[in-house]
């Protein structure tokens, strides 16, 4: 019988906290843990690192150390750029790639060969390429034998006899026939001189071509009326500018009143009112020394009314009226197109210079265009009847 003393190691043994103690001595892992750098050089150089197989059986050995040198590979070959990547699978290149290589480089040697390979010229003939029709066409000489001279070629086949000669038919005159009456050639008619300029403006112009030939031809019968104000009596301001004696269309948006100035006037009052609405857009009160004034930017295509008023005291005020009209976009560059081309289309610049309301130089370029025109009446009676009412 066992000693109890003997048997307590055994029992001891037998116990799970002891097995579970000499099973985790059993697994536990090969030297220390590695620390940051050592995983890091181990990732970057690989078999070069030193103690690698040391670091290795440690890291095989234990899972946390496996598993962060294993997420530390994968983050330095995603930090990896794709070319060297590239360049160290062809490091070790397999056979489908040399194959592919090698392939290719024989279809580019190929096709540089056949590119530079001297070409046979299609236009030489070889007897043995002809077609059986022409080769029996040609003559086949029997071989000579080696030792005689070749035999003399045969003699040219003699001159076909020339043909019997032929009398002609007696021939008979071609019956007389009068020659077809031809009319004369017709000259195209000449276009008027208004079509003719406005085929070479073309589109550069927003006034239709029936709009300026109804204005020539309502300047050619007298029908068109001179429009503008007539200067106002003396009891009245005088205005300066703007001057509206001849028309009342405004060019700039920024005019410049400018008056006489009045004797005994103790103040001036300006007043800009829209025409068609009434409303009052502008009123100011002016000391009797300012005799001019600078009006704001006005609307295009905007109707107006101003009136400058000069009280003096104990006596009347006396006033002026001025009602004008403001061009539009289309209407200023019509008038800076027809004063940049009155030399070479003075007939279509001289109707818009009318239409426009610029007398003096609708006068000026329908001289011009007389002279260039003289044998025109149309333009002639127009200029008349322009001159007339000038």
């Amino acid at each position: 019988m066992k000693n109890p003393t003997q048997m307590r190691p055994n029992l001891m043994d037998r116990m799970p906290i002891e097995r579970r103690l000499r099973r985790r001595l059993r697994n536990a892992p090969l030297g220390e843990c590695l620390i940051f750098e050592q995983f890091l050089e181990l990732a970057k150089q690989g078999r070069r690192a030193a103690g690698y197989y040391e670091q290795m059986s440690h890291i095989i050995s234990c899972p946390a150390c496996r598993r962060a040198y294993l997420g530390l590979r994968v983050i330095l070959q995603a930090q990896r750029p794709s070319l060297a990547r590239w360049l160290s699978r062809l490091a070790t290149p397999r056979l489908p790639q040399w194959a592919l290589a090698t392939g290719f480089a024989g279809v580019v040697f190929a096709f540089a060969v056949w590119s530079f390979y001297p070409k046979q010229d299609k236009n030489t003939l070889i007897a043995a390429n002809l077609p059986a029709q022409q080769r029996e066409e040609i003559p086949q000489l029997p071989p000579s034998p080696p030792n005689e001279p070749p035999p003399p070629p045969p003699p040219p086949p003699p001159p076909p006899p020339p043909p019997p000669p032929t009398q002609p038919p007696p021939t008979q005159p071609p019956p007389t026939q009068p020659p077809p009456t031809q009319p004369p050639p017709t000259q195209p008619p000449e276009r008027p001189p208004l079509q003719q300029e406005l085929a070479q403006v073309g589109n550069l112009i927003s006034r239709g071509a029936e709009a300026l030939s109804r204005t020539l031809a309502s300047l050619a019968q007298g029908r068109a009326v001179r429009g503008g104000q007539d200067e106002r009596g003396s009891q009245q301001i005088r205005i300066l500018q703007p001057d509206l004696r001849e028309s009342d269309l405004l060019e700039d948006t920024t005019p410049t009143l400018q008056w006489v100035p009045v004797a005994g006037a103790t103040k001036y009052i300006v007043v800009l009112r829209q025409r068609d609405t009434g409303e009052t857009l502008l009123e100011e009160e002016l000391p009797a020394t300012q005799t001019q004034f600078q009006l704001r930017a006005l609307a295009a295509e905007g109707e107006y009314e101003l009136l400058l008023s000069a009280p003096r005291g104990e006596h009347s005020t006396l006033k002026s009226t001025l009602q004008f009209r403001v061009m539009s976009d289309a209407e200023r560059a019509d008038l800076q197109w027809a004063r940049q081309n009155a030399t070479q289309a003075p007939l279509v610049a001289g109707l818009i210079f009318y239409q426009l309301k610029r007398y003096q130089e609708a006068l000026d370029a329908l001289e011009r265009a007389q002279r260039k025109y003289p044998n025109d009446e149309e333009i002639s009676r127009a200029l008349n009847n322009l001159r007339a009412r000038t």
